[in-house]
């Protein structure tokens, strides 16, 4: 009897020009509006329409798993929502492709037909979509490590122009380098001081230039000279723990850039001394012989230093 009335109802109001909405249409509106709120709502929406569709993957490009009716309109939105949604696009176009490695490189993997512009594309968004890339050129390793260093490790043919470009974005990137230069393994140290544990073959430069980068680096340094102990300390105090054999001139850079490195003095001279108290008065606690002057210094640069100060400087 209700579907009779609606029906009649239906026929009432086109009669007389009245605008009235079927049960459909009102739930097409409800159901726009739910997947515009959340696009994987579409996966209980029973008659899909392309705008219905659209709107899905417009909030949420994997909505488009529930699409029944894959458009290239459809699958060029979800791309760009999410590039990896590629991987269920069943009929792809140039377009498709180019917009998905755009938005993500690494959809790279999911493309059927690559081309050199999708190719290049994808290694410029992302250096890693280099190991998916089947045919690679000079160009797109070039660019890729550009984009990440990291990504000379998917390098088939290494040039030196490459390598130094991986090294000059990520100087860690020295550990995929297989014919290592002293001018690429310099540049390494230079972006990243840590790199120097990826040098086969050091040199006095190489070094130097990786303990200004940071001076603990001084660890992996296999031969020590006064020069590059002497840069550790200045850019790191404590790094006089690893300086093998200690000179006045290091001890004294070490204390100067961190009073508590005289920890780690072996050999302590009143000078030694005095400039460590002067730089942070607790140093005061690592001072063999105490004298009046020293001290005074360290108290008078922090006042906590007192419970440092040995009795018998009063006698």
């Amino acid at each position: 009897m209700q579907k009779e009335l609606n029906e009649l109802k239906m026929e009432f109001d086109k009669f007389h020009g009245i605008k009235t909405e079927t049960i459909e249409q009102t739930q097409v509106k409800k159901d726009l509006e739910a997947v515009k709120k959340y696009g994987r709502a579409l996966k209980d929406v029973k008659i899909q329409t392309p705008e219905i569709c659209l709107e899905a993957v417009k909030q949420d490009g994997w909505a488009l798993q529930y699409v029944k009716i894959q458009t290239p309109e459809i699958c060029l939105e979800a791309v760009k929502q999410s590039g990896w949604t590629l991987e269920i696009v069943k009929i792809q176009t140039p377009e498709i492709c180019l917009e998905a490695v755009k938005q993500d490189g690494r959809a790279l993997q999911f493309v059927k037909i690559q081309t050199p512009k999708l190719c290049l594309e994808a290694v410029k968004e992302n250096g890693w979509a280099l190991q998916f890339v089947k045919i690679q050129t000079p160009k797109l390793c070039l660019e890729a490590v550009k984009q990440n260093g990291w990504a000379l490790e998917f390098v088939k043919i290494q040039t030196p122009e490459i390598c130094l470009e991986a090294v000059k974005r990520n100087g860690l990137a020295l550990e995929f380098v297989k014919i290592q230069t002293p001018g690429i393994c310099l540049e390494a140290v230079k972006e990243n001081g840590w790199a120097l544990q990826h040098v086969k073959i050091q040199t006095p430069e190489i070094c130097l230039g990786a303990v200004k980068k940071y001076g603990i680096i001084l660890e992996f340094v296999k031969i020590q000279t006064p020069e590059i102990c002497l840069e550790a300390v200045k850019k790191y105090g404590w790094a006089l723990q690893l300086v093998k054999i200690q000179t006045p001139e290091i001890c004294l850079e070490a204390v100067k850039r961190n009073g508590l490195a005289l920890e780690f003095v072996k050999i302590q001279t009143p000078e030694i001394c005095l400039e460590a108290v002067k730089r942070n008065g607790l140093a005061l606690e690592f001072v063999k012989i105490q004298t009046p002057e020293i001290c005074l210094e360290a108290v008078k640069e922090n006042k906590e230093a007192i419970k440092f100060v040995k009795e018998e400087i009063f006698n």
